[in-house]
């Protein structure tokens, strides 16, 4: 065979020149935000199908057009309205809505009693609550959904957007307690997920479940986790669109005493819980109903063990309390460990990992002296537990400006926004503020709150019919909302600081924009 030499020079010629013919053509644009024009949240059913009465609150995007949509109801926030409530009362299976008379949403029909175990609610009939959001009413949108509660103050939980992949952790299984996981579909198809639990004693073989379209499908969590002093549970959705939302209850109390238990952050080395506040006299396992309160933490490692230093953030500052400064947590286990407070003062404890090993956090914090409320069906013994999830500091929650495909990152505003659903007039509340890293400065409705690096601050919140506005730059900040009762005295403040802790919600924002490639000038161009 005939060898034919190619210079050197000519072959480096070839390869530019294809260089240059493969990249002629027009390339990809540039990534840019694109205002949400569409959105569903779905809200955990506190009123359990129809038992308890329960109020929506719904703030929606700014912008002149738009409408919000609850199922089963008609619209809401049309025009230029920024905030809209409401309120569905329970009613006998066979009378007719009384909340028809005084011009209200009907309530959902009864359905059978979720603890069955099976489905319990088709639709809006029963269960969640689903909310669809159009136009520029859809960026930004938040909802919370309120419940009167069994003494301690109302319940209230936030309206989600459905996941694929959820994290509990926090309630126990022993004698005494059976708390409820509850899977809502709300999907065209059927949906399949499985769960898997990790207690103080065990991991549990994950468990296959399939959830009918427009239906909700509820299960005690002792069937995954029996006899368990502390729980984490792992909720991971195969197919189709599903809301995750775990109630903790006594056994044998009625449906105003099932406290919903928030959304955990995935396993991380830092998490963050709180901010939050203790009322004084909270009392707790091992403290006198007059002493500082005693809180539980809950710490799990669903994959590797785990060491982990716990501190507690304050006004004050932060420290690291007596025997939490390497916390052993073993492989695939969960454990709990009491961690006094300071009374009647805004805190959140910073959970970090000092070995690398991914944690799942919580914190079951006392509600305080609260007495039985009168009138309540089902109201539970008093002196319960409030449930603080973990968040992970680095991603505020109320961070997020942009969303798009897995993994994609947008820009974020100098200026991040959140609003805080409405004070009840029965009730007190405030907001507590916590920068964990950097000192960050939050205005809330205007007033001006600066919070320095590794302390938590307390903002009052005065109760009536409109929410509040909060703006914060630096931090990272991490905020969150705090109900309970007022206090006894007639001679108060304006804005009262709750005596009892019954709800401790995080806030967070939602997707004002969608994140994708810019719009091509010739569409017909190809890339």
């Amino acid at each position: 065979m005939k060898r034919i030499m190619v210079p050197v020079g000519l072959v480096c010629l070839v390869g530019v020149v294809a260089a240059l013919l493969a990249t002629g053509g027009p390339s990809p644009p540039a990534a840019v935000p694109a205002p949400v024009t569409a959105a569903t949240l779905v809200c955990p059913d506190l009123g359990l199908t129809g038992q308890v009465p329960q109020l929506l609150d719904v703030v929606r995007g700014s912008g002149p057009d738009g409408v919000v949509r609850p199922s089963g109801g008609g619209v809401l926030l049309g025009g230029d309205r920024q905030h809209d409530e409401l309120l569905y009362l329970p009613r006998p299976a066979a009378a007719p809505a009384p909340a028809s008379a005084l011009g209200l949403a009907p309530a959902p029909a009864p359905a059978p009693s979720p603890d069955s175990g099976q489905s319990v609610a088709p639709g809006p009939a029963g269960g969640p609550l689903r909310l669809a959001a159009t136009g520029s009413a859809a960026a930004g949108l938040t909802a919370t959904v309120t419940s009167p509660g069994s003494g301690a103050g109302p319940l209230r939980a936030r309206c989600e957007q459905s996941r694929a992949r959820t994290w509990f952790a926090g309630p126990a299984t022993v004698a005494g307690r059976d708390p409820v996981l509850y899977w809502t579909n709300t999907g065209p198809r059927p949906a399949r997920l499985s769960v898997g639990a990790v207690s103080s004693g065990r991991t549990a073989p994950r468990v296959e479940v399939t959830v009918p379209v427009g239906r909700t499908v509820g299960r005690r969590l002792a069937e995954l986790a029996p006899e368990a002093t502390a729980t984490a549970v792992d909720v991971d959705v195969h197919s189709g669109r599903v809301l995750s939302w775990l109630v903790d209850r006594a056994s044998g109390s009625g449906p105003a005493a099932a406290t919903p238990v928030p959304p955990a952050a995935g396993p991380a080395t830092r998490v963050l819980l709180g901010g939050f506040l203790t009322p004084a006299g909270a009392g707790g396992a091992g403290a006198a109903a007059t002493g500082s309160p005693t809180a539980d933490l809950v710490l799990c490692a669903p994959a590797a063990a785990a060491t982990v230093r716990v501190s507690v953030i304050t006004a004050s500052g932060h420290h690291t309390p007596v025997g939490l400064e390497a916390v052993r947590i073993p492989a695939g286990a969960a454990l709990r460990r009491p961690v006094t407070l300071t009374a009647a003062a805004p805190s959140a404890l910073l959970v970090e990992s000092t070995d690398g090993g991914g944690i799942v956090a919580a914190l079951g914090l006392p509600t305080g002296p609260a007495a039985p409320a009168a009138g309540v069906p089902g109201g539970g013994p008093p002196g319960g537990r409030t449930w603080v999830a973990g968040v992970v500091p680095e991603r505020p929650r109320w961070a997020g400006a942009v969303v798009g495909a897995p993994g994609a990152v947008g820009p974020t505003p100098s200026g991040l926004v959140v609003g805080a659903a409405p004070v009840p007039a029965w009730t007190a509340g405030a907001l507590v503020l916590v920068a964990p890293e950097r000192a960050a400065t939050a205005w809330v409705d205007g007033r001006p709150f600066e919070v320095g690096a590794g302390r938590a601050v307390l903002a009052p919140l005065p109760a009536g019919p409109v929410g509040a506005r909060v703006v914060g730059t630096g931090g990272p900040l991490v905020a969150s909302q705090v109900l309970g009762t007022a206090p006894r005295s007639a001679d108060v403040v304006t804005a009262p600081v709750p005596r009892t802790v019954s709800a401790v919600v995080a806030l967070t924002g939602t997707w004002r924009y969608r994140y994708g490639p810019a719009p091509l000038a010739d569409p017909r161009a190809a890339w």
